[in-house]
């Protein structure tokens, strides 16, 4: 008579209604990392714990963080919120529904909501246009704040400030505009993008990064996005800024203990730019990754990430 096999037990399915710490991470735009230093400070999300000793975290965390991390939003401190039940935080969020979310150092949505078309951005381009065409600071900045805060920083960024620069910088070169129009209208796109970092920054507590533009690189607002980006997503950010020297890039990565370094690459640095990666990722640890954007970021660099869209640099952040 033939022995009885017992099949191998399968590995049980995580439990319905459970969660990774990566799943919670993606479901509430709050990095991994984040959740993990709210847990050791505040016992805020509370998980359980498998065998193996992974985190699971239940569905119902999901709203509760939503509303943790827009009342942080709002202006309140992690003293005030982290310990308050979920119908407390609701109740604070409900005092401010229906009015205006304001412009940078007031409370904003990460992305807007619903669908997303081109046609609602259309208008902020051509008001911020028009304002650089008649050097009209205040109307620029109105329309910027007015596009951050309805739209959201990062659906602002890339579907407002990205074409309204472009569009500066197509009709300077071709005699349209001036470059006092173009030097304007960056000028007034800096200050307000560093401005908008301000209060993200003070609450980050994540992986540091570097962020920097290769020597000879003056252009800085590609950068000031990403930094901006970083530090909505709960990254420590190391701005070196324009014009950097590769071996003060590797000194600050070494001394300062970052996960990442970031450049951002204009068209016009184009030429000489895969050289310049290529000595800075030989200069690196290779524990530090490299990631490497804009319009003239060169393709297929060993040891290097090119992320052609603000999008692609938010799935990095979020690993």
């Amino acid at each position: 008579m033939p022995a009885t096999v017992t099949p191998p037990k399968r590995p049980r399915d995580p439990q319905p209604g459970w969660l990774t710490i990566g799943s919670l991470a993606r479901a509430t735009g709050i990095p991994s990392s984040t959740l993990r230093t709210w847990e050791r400070r505040y016992r805020v999300p509370s998980p359980s714990r498998k065998p193996s000793g992974h985190r699971l975290y239940p569905e119902s965390s999901i709203r509760h963080l939503r509303a943790l991390r827009r009342a942080l939003d709002l202006g309140r401190t992690p003293s005030e919120v982290m310990r308050l039940p979920l119908d407390a935080l609701e109740r604070i969020l409900g005092d401010t529904r229906g009015r205006d979310e304001r412009a940078p150092g007031g409370s904003v949505r990460v992305r807007g909501g619903g669908s997303r078309p081109g046609a609602a951005r259309e208008p902020y381009v051509a008001a911020q246009f028009e304002a650089a065409a008649s050097l009209d600071r205040a109307a620029l900045r109105r329309s910027l704040g007015d596009a951050w805060t309805r739209l959201g920083p990062l659906d602002a960024i890339d579907g407002v400030v990205t074409p309204f620069l472009r569009e500066v910088g197509e009709a300077w070169a071709d005699g349209r505009l001036s470059i006092r129009h173009e030097h304007f209208a960056s000028g007034v796109v800096a200050d307000f993008l560093r401005e908008a970092r301000r209060p993200f920054e003070d609450r980050a507590e994540g992986p540091l990064v570097a962020l920097a533009t290769l020597p000879g690189d003056l252009h800085e607002i590609g950068l000031l996005c990403a930094a901006l980006v970083s530090s909505i997503h709960g990254w420590r950010v190391g701005y070196l800024g324009p014009d950097t020297p590769i071996r003060e890039i590797s000194a600050f990565a070494k001394e300062s203990g970052v996960r990442a370094v970031a450049l951002s690459v204009s068209a016009g640095r184009r030429r000489g730019a895969a050289a310049a990666v290529r000595e800075l990722r030989s200069a690196l640890p290779k524990s530090v990754a490299l990631w490497v954007g804009g319009g003239g970021a060169p393709d297929a660099i060993e040891g290097a990430t090119r992320l052609a869209t603000i999008a692609a640099l938010e799935e990095r952040l979020a690993l």
